[in-house]
């Protein structure tokens, strides 16, 4: 018997597929689903996948890439998603002793509305 899949369930597989690799260790496999999942522009699991990205990249010492994902999923306007990376982003400043960045990402995660 032949399954069908449609697109919304074959990339909602890619960040879950980037978690297991991620736990397995398999750090480039990992990278790999996040980024299909990010090309995929769906806009929950993209944004999904660029700030699950956040934490891999932070423990291979990469804050840069970290503090990029973290923007685009903030930018994502993702009702879930983007108030968490903007959360996120400012934990990142304030430990990074950027205390001006952090406060704007703290504001902005307020103003969204959606933080809990």
């Amino acid at each position: 018997m032949k399954r069908t899949t449609n697109a919304r369930n074959s990339t909602s597989g890619q960040p879950i597929l980037g978690i297991l690799e991620e736990r397995q260790g398999r750090v480039a496999n990992a990278r790999h689903w996040y980024h299909r999942a990010i090309e995929s522009g769906h806009t929950e699991w993209a944004a999904k996948a660029m700030v699950t990205l956040g934490p891999l990249e932070d423990r291979q010492g990469r804050v840069e890439q970290v503090r990029e994902w973290w923007a685009k999923a903030a930018e994502s306007d993702h009702t879930d998603w983007a108030p968490s990376a903007m959360n996120r982003l400012g934990l990142l400043e304030d430990d990074q002793g950027r205390v001006e960045q952090a406060r704007h990402w703290y504001h902005r995660a307020i103003e969204s509305g959606e933080l809990d």
